[in-house]
């Protein structure tokens, strides 16, 4: 193909499309926002140094997004910026694209990395992780259970923080899975 465009996501006020888009780029994504009810002719680019996935918080202040050309790590900048000159890693090295959600309580992330005994992809359970962005401080709320794909990035969180559902192996077939009691 010659560009790829993906990774919607909504503004809190619904004004605006997010997505990544290689099409201006030679083939390193980068993030758009285009408004809701006009053409995409009226996008506006916002990275200009990589960016895949991206969601406002809850109170549409601050833009969280991923850098995957740049290694694992979650990125934020205030969703009021023009470019992401302001932009600093939030989470370093365990956020990878697809395994993550902003919530009023934080960021919530999956981390599914290869492992030194193994790869990812095991049966061994995965843990969870909250990063609260107030104290900049990352704790473990859960661990879930399944054969997780890393590439089969499918990882959504409630807004109060207490169920999850994501995407694991289930005998040949990749299946939903519910996660309750995180928190």
């Amino acid at each position: 193909w010659r560009a790829l465009q993906g990774w919607p996501s909504w503004s809190r006020d619904g004004k605006w499309i997010y997505f990544g888009s290689s099409l201006e780029s030679r083939g390193i994504p980068q993030i758009w926002k285009a408004p809701e009810a006009g053409p995409t002719d009226r996008a506006v680019q916002i990275t200009r140094d990589g960016g895949a996935e991206a969601l406002e918080s809850p109170d549409g202040k601050t833009l969280y997004f991923t850098r995957s050309e740049k290694g694992d790590g979650l990125w934020r900048m205030p969703a009021t910026a023009a470019d992401d000159r302001r932009a600093e890693l939030a989470i370093r090295d365990t956020v990878t694209t697809g395994w993550w959600w902003v919530t009023s309580r934080g960021v919530y992330y999956m981390d599914v990395r290869e492992r030194e005994n193994g790869p990812a992809a095991s049966n061994a359970p995965k843990p969870v992780f909250l990063f609260d962005p107030a104290t900049g401080k990352t704790r473990r709320v859960a661990e879930l259970e399944g054969h997780v794909i890393p590439w089969q990035a499918d990882f959504f969180v409630t807004e109060d923080g207490r169920r999850a559902i994501y995407s694991a192996m289930s005998g040949e077939n990749i299946d939903l899975m519910v996660a309750r009691g995180l928190h």
